[in-house]
């Protein structure tokens, strides 16, 4: 009987053990402002632009419980949103972008309440189907105009000067002689006749020419004899 009494005793203790514990959970979780956790969490990625790739990646935390006086922290990648209006569906939406040059991309995120986190992750996103982005043309590049060297005016082209008459040999002992030409007689015929006037013979004329010229040297020659001897005298 004593052995079941104390087996009640035991019960008893264990009983109240378990409610104190339970008690003193409950005013720690009035004291911090309850628990923050989000019951949901959506994903959406869609493209910004089609031209130049760019999309964007967005995270929806809903069925937040936010406690009055005890804000909650939610972030994702560097996007932040402070949810301090109290209610058992406290809900945000973030969003990060990507440029064209990404195809995928990993953002973190949490969920904070009086600078404790309470849940945190990581996501990878990737680029939509389609949102590729379409490669700027570049224009054809443009060959510079082939320069042209001036044109060449040809010389002008003057006529071929005449060759001048040759000069005229200075008299003296180069100069060659001129022969005299001596007219040849008409051939004579068997029939007798007139003979055409021909005018005078040349031959007295050059034989006086030669005369004239011969007494002129010896002239010259007694002059210069008597001379040297009126000279000598």
């Amino acid at each position: 009987m004593g052995g079941a009494m104390d087996g009640g005793s035991s019960g008893a203790r264990s009983v109240a053990r378990g409610a104190l514990a339970a008690a003193v959970i409950v005013a720690a979780s009035a004291l911090t402002g309850g628990s923050a956790m989000a019951n949901d969490r959506s994903t959406e990625v869609v493209c910004v632009d089609r031209s130049t790739g760019a999309w964007r990646a967005s995270m929806t935390f809903s069925s937040i419980d936010v406690h009055d006086g005890h804000p909650v922290v939610v972030t994702f990648g560097s996007a932040v949103a402070t949810l301090a209006a109290p209610g058992a569906h406290g809900s945000v939406t973030l969003s990060q972008g990507a440029g064209g040059d990404r195809a995928s991309a990993t953002w973190s995120w949490s969920i904070a309440r009086n600078g404790v986190v309470e849940q945190g992750g990581s996501a990878r996103f990737t680029r939509p189907a389609g949102c590729e982005g379409t490669p700027a043309t570049q224009p054809p590049a443009t060959q510079p105009p082939a320069t042209e060297p001036p044109a060449t005016v040809p010389p002008a082209t003057q006529p071929p000067s005449a060759p001048l008459p040759p000069a005229p040999a200075p008299p003296g002992r180069g100069q060659p002689d001129v022969p005299v030409s001596v007219p040849t007689p008409p051939p004579t015929t068997d029939r007798a006749g007139p003979l055409p006037s021909t005018g005078l013979p040349a031959v007295p004329f050059v034989t006086a020419a030669v005369a004239a010229v011969g007494l002129g040297v010896l002239a010259r020659r007694w002059a210069r004899r008597r001379a040297d001897q009126l000279i000598g005298d």
